[in-house]
């Protein structure tokens, strides 16, 4: 499958297939505690039960006190409009998790993590000099990783009044900034945890039968037949009276994820993510001032942008076999 193929595939996906998810959000901040499970070093080969695939990342280290530091400062990551001085400033809906957003989220993550400052504000539009600075000098290095499953369960979120509410929400896609922290991969999701999460712990704050159906790190064919597969479900696409649509062929594997080598942050390959920051920038921005507007219509509560947002809490619990099934 040429690069071309798994471009196009992405764009018909990004209609709608993306959404960003959790499971027990902040538990680290709130006084719980990750467990580190043995994942494979960077520098090291893939350990043979885990199955990788041919990519990992060869990703410059970051301590785990550092990453944690950083992940606290881009927890309160600020936008400001550069058109209108007079608009307030608001932060990341991190926990909103309807929004859709998950990979606007792991950028957001990188650039609150890769700016110098100790409370970052993201000026949009993003000016070429502060791109520039990002591509030419980065604070850190990551990727983007892929998780594609079924997953299904409720979300309940907490908000500063003391009252909560339900969502049902099911996806099949969720994207994390994958980072090397002290020579072990690992995931950095800011709607899951204000500390890094081993690969196979954050998978299975997502797919909640991991631990029964193999999810491992795929090789570029069954990624690509796995999500065409869900692509194919997603958009219902199924035969029509005289067979003109092609029928969803089922994939060997249900569950397993990738780290993409075409949307990296690594200054020296330069892919798409790169090559449209500044748009990418703005296009982020908006995405989540709507998620802030539809989160507040949805509850009926006004929150404030800057001092309650950031601080939401949310439950996932997640339910659901582990199956694949059309959405329309």
């Amino acid at each position: 499958m040429t690069k071309v193929l798994i471009t196009l595939v992405l764009t018909v996906m990004a209609g709608g297939a993306w959404a960003g998810t959790a499971a027990e959000q902040l538990g680290a901040a709130a006084g719980g505690e990750t467990v580190h499970a043995a994942q494979p070093l960077v520098s090291a080969p893939a350990k043979v039960e885990q199955e990788e695939g041919p990519y990992l990342p060869r990703l410059k280290p970051v301590s785990y006190s550092d990453i944690t530091a950083g992940l606290k400062k881009a927890r309160g990551l600020l936008f400001e409009w550069k058109e209108n001085t007079a608009a307030p400033r608001f932060a990341v809906p991190w926990t909103y998790l309807n929004g859709n957003h998950c990979a606007d989220r792991a950028l957001a993550t990188y650039l609150a993590l890769a700016a110098p400052d100790k409370q970052p504000v993201l000026k949009i539009p993003l000016s070429q000099a502060a791109a520039n600075a990002y591509t030419d000098s980065p604070a850190i290095e990551g990727t983007q990783i892929d998780l594609l499953a079924p997953m299904n369960g409720t979300q309940t979120l907490y908000f500063p009044d003391g009252s909560s509410k339900e969502y049902p929400i099911t996806w099949s896609h969720h994207r994390a900034l994958g980072v090397n922290v002290d020579g072990q991969l690992m995931a950095v999701d800011l709607a899951a945890s204000d500390v890094p999460i081993p690969i196979k712990d954050w998978v299975g704050l997502y797919f909640r039968e991991y631990e029964k159906v193999k999810c491992s790190n795929l090789n570029e064919a069954d990624y690509v037949e796995l999500m065409i597969y869900e692509t194919c479900l997603h958009n219902g696409w199924i035969p029509g009276p005289n067979g003109e649509v092609p029928m969803c062929k089922e994939p060997k594997l249900t569950c397993g994820y990738k780290f993409l080598e075409d949307v990296g942050f690594d200054p020296k390959v330069k892919g798409d993510a790169w090559g449209g920051l500044i748009s990418a920038a703005a296009g982020v921005a908006y995405a989540f001032a709507a998620d802030l507007q539809n989160l507040q219509a949805d509850t009926g509560l006004t929150l404030d942008p800057v001092k309650e947002v950031p601080n939401l809490r949310s439950k996932l619990i997640l339910d659901y076999p582990s199956t694949w099934t059309r959405k329309y």
